[in-house]
């Protein structure tokens, strides 16, 4: 069953798939009428459909201008690239069907991450040591903490993959799905701390249990936080880790 939030979401989801439907009529009866008279708009489908490709879809008009238009392209092609990975995720996690896995997930994987690295870098603040884990560098891992986009509709924090893992490195809580789980939920709060959030700006927070046994003692956890929780059954970087976390956040303004 769904959770509360989910329904919401899809309620909203479905309202304004319906407004845009209506819009599409209005704009479909503007397009039919002329001079007073209902036209034929539908002869000629298939050149139709083409120009619709090459200009809504392909961008070639709009491509012709080079600075501005390729601009244009690259925004277009950044909504879809994550639109399709949004979708195809959104998919899996609500109705289990499998597919975000294999050459699709590397294919997706790489098109958003290539999108992502585009962005100017001023946008981007990286955190590499907080709490008690120091940067990941200096024990052969290669990733930040957390980064924070600035946007200016407001800032959005990512919180890596974070687990049961201390100053040097080293795995702690060995085979103690309870007290990795604990020490997992301490480091994230600690990361959210420094980049200034409360766990009233958590926005999403993805679980990683190693098998349905760890999931259980974690279910006997995470009401203690109101966080949005998604709970997923796979394995974890680590042969020894038993439990990870993403987390997103939104911090209000003036944080």
């Amino acid at each position: 069953m769904y959770s509360g939030q989910y329904l919401i979401m899809y309620a909203a989801a479905v309202t304004a798939f319906a407004i845009f439907l209506w819009g599409v009529f209005r704009r479909y009866r503007a397009w039919t009428l002329g001079a007073g008279r209902l036209r034929d708009r539908m002869d000629q489908a298939g050149v139709r459909f083409l120009r619709l490709l090459k200009g809504g879809v392909g961008q070639v008009e709009v491509a012709r201008e080079r600075l501005p238009g390729w601009s244009h392209v690259a925004i277009v092609a950044g909504f879809a690239i994550f639109a399709v990975g949004t979708l195809t995720i959104a998919v899996q996690e609500h109705l289990q069907i499998p597919v975000f896995r294999g050459r699709v997930y590397l294919f997706e994987s790489l098109l958003m991450d290539l999108m992502a690295v585009l962005e100017p870098t001023e946008c981007t603040e990286y955190l590499q040591t907080t709490g008690k884990q120091h940067c990941a560098f200096e024990y052969g891992s290669a990733f930040s903490r957390a980064a924070r986009s600035i946007m200016p509709a407001g800032d959005a924090v990512y919180v890596s993959g974070t687990a049961s893992i201390d100053a040097e490195g080293a795995t702690t809580h060995l085979g103690d799905a309870a007290g990795q789980i604990d020490a997992t939920i301490e480091n994230v709060r600690a990361v959210l701390k420094e980049m200034q959030c409360g766990d009233n700006d958590v926005v999403q927070v993805i679980a990683y249990c190693k098998t349905i046994e760890v999931e259980k003692v974690f279910n006997t956890r995470r009401d203690s936080l109101d966080w949005p929780w998604i709970t997923v059954i796979c394995d974890i970087c680590r042969p020894d880790l038993l439990f990870e976390i993403e987390a997103i956040a939104m911090p209000k303004q003036g944080s």
